[in-house]
């Protein structure tokens, strides 16, 4: 599973089980593996999620400080990534499987400020898994 943010450019489908989010510069994720992709590289930033096992991931991004912020079973895992007010398109959230007979369920979202638009707003989704 990976769970993070694109652009509308960001590729969402492909007939095999790969890291697609953040396999460009386009898209900006955390996969299951712990690992952050973005631009076609991985770098570490927390344990693997724990196999067959509900995990509730969370993301915060922040347009205004340009930050998106992992969190795993509540507890918050940090800034992943940062600059992104500077990325010329919009950003939305996306999620993918990467691996057969995988799961996944938004449970909520929560936006700070009502009149504006995806871009600028404080985003909060959880995903259970």
């Amino acid at each position: 599973m990976m769970f993070g943010v694109g652009t509308k450019k960001c590729r969402l489908y492909i007939n095999s089980f790969v890291n697609m989010i953040g396999e460009d510069d386009q898209g900006w994720a955390l996969s299951h593996k712990g690992l952050l992709w973005h631009n076609g590289k991985w770098r570490p930033f927390t344990t693997p999620f724990r196999e067959n096992e509900t995990t509730i991931i969370g993301l915060l991004f922040d347009s205004y400080k340009g930050t998106l912020t992992f969190f795993k079973d509540g507890i918050n895992l940090g800034v992943a990534f940062t600059g992104l007010h500077k990325v010329a398109n919009d950003l939305y959230p996306i999620v993918s499987s990467t691996a057969a007979k995988t799961e996944m369920m938004l449970c909520k979202m929560y936006k700070a400020y009502h009149n504006l638009n995806l871009q600028q707003r404080l985003v909060y989704f959880c995903f259970y898994l």
